[in-house]
């Protein structure tokens, strides 16, 4: 839920910031909230194979 939470929060954060005129663009371009809910995602199902591997074992 976590990680569901922070990805809601930077495309909130991307969709406020990027309505601002000028700044929003500025904003927009160096944000790049798609890459970074993907790396949190990407993090994630990192962290639950491992997990599910120590369980294994």
């Amino acid at each position: 839920r976590y990680v569901l939470f922070r990805m809601m929060g930077n495309v909130a954060l991307d969709a406020t910031a990027g309505s601002v005129p000028l700044v929003g663009d500025m904003f927009d371009a160096a944000w790049k909230a798609n890459l970074k809910n993907l790396d949190l995602l990407e993090r994630h199902i990192a962290r639950r194979k491992k997990k599910e591997q120590k369980q294994k074992k």
